[in-house]
């Protein structure tokens, strides 16, 4: 199984725009609700936008220590308006699987580099 870290229409809400950098709306600059971190989780490289994956877990630790696990939506989206301090490690899981980022990130829109499949960078599942 592959785990992949990815976006949310207005009409759509929470669901909206699978696969998207959900930043370039949710941040100071994009006028929308503001977000510090937010994306979509997909089961794999070869599925489509609409196929999110539910019920997976996003954790988050920032660099104070502060741990946030955010569950993906039916839709995939998963998204976080509290603040937190850069870096940040992040790991997804999925029942029995887990996928630990290499290396912290100092931005919280996922989907800036983690993609819809078929479309962007994706991380394998080991």
């Amino acid at each position: 199984m592959l785990l992949l870290a990815a976006g949310c229409a207005p009409d759509q809400g929470p669901l909206m725009y699978p696969g998207e950098d959900c930043l370039s709306c949710h941040s100071a600059q994009g006028g929308a609700k503001t977000w510090t971190v937010a994306g979509t989780v997909f089961s794999g490289p070869h599925v489509s936008a609409s196929e999110g994956l539910q019920g997976a877990t996003v954790a988050v630790t920032d660099a104070n220590g502060r741990t946030v696990n955010l569950k993906t939506n039916q839709a995939g989206n998963f998204y976080l308006a509290d603040a937190v301090a850069f870096p940040l490690s992040v790991s997804v899981s999925y029942q029995d699987a887990i996928q630990t980022m290499g290396v912290q990130v100092q931005y919280g829109g996922c989907n800036s580099c983690h993609q819809t499949p078929g479309r962007g960078r994706v991380t394998p599942f080991p």
